[in-house]
């Protein structure tokens, strides 16, 4: 018998394996990106209807009305809704009708997070479900009825092909639907 002795690569078959490697990752490095950025802007969505589930479940199961609001910068020494609500992004709280906290999420700062009812801005608002389950917005002194909307997107998309936007929609009578937005940009 004889046996050949191993010897390994040569140079230009270990060359042809490089070259092969930087392919795939030039092609799969943004591919992958733009699927953590889609994750990403799911998760934003799924937390805030989340909340907004847990804030209407919780209206009904407690007979009183529950808010849903945009938490404060200042959490010290406690967690409180932010009354101009000029940033969604922080995150948000849910309290009962006594100010207290139920509940509460807090979020990166690479998150964009609208609300919107129809098509006017209303980031000065807190998300109120009564008794009923049914949705409004309140400010303070007035009710506001009427189809709600968050727009949430991840920013960052170098790409405009990129759909890391999610709506979440609150209809008047309570139902919840999140759905895909748009285009980041």
């Amino acid at each position: 018998m004889v046996f050949k002795k191993n010897q390994g690569f040569s140079l230009v078959e270990l060359m042809i394996a490089i070259v092969i490697l930087a392919i795939l990752i030039t092609v799969g490095i943004p591919s992958f990106s733009a699927t953590l950025l889609r994750l990403k802007a799911s998760a934003t969505a799924d937390a805030l209807a989340s909340a907004l589930h847990f804030a209407r479940s919780s209206a009904i199961s407690m007979n009183a009305k529950v808010s849903l609001c945009a938490l404060a910068a200042n959490e010290v020494p406690k967690l409180q809704c932010d009354n101009a609500a000029t940033d969604w992004n922080r995150g948000w709280i849910v309290i009962d009708g006594d100010d207290t906290v139920l509940k509460y999420w807090r979020m990166d700062n690479d998150e964009s997070i609208q609300l919107l009812i129809g098509a006017i801005a209303h980031d000065e608002k807190q998300v109120r479900f009564n008794a009923q389950g049914e949705a409004s917005l309140f400010d303070g002194a007035a009710t506001i009825t009427g189809t709600l909307q968050f727009e949430s997107s991840v920013m960052g998309c170098a790409n405009p092909q990129l759909n890391a936007g999610r709506n979440i929609t609150v209809r008047p009578a309570g139902s919840i639907q999140v759905t895909a937005g748009q285009p980041c940009s």
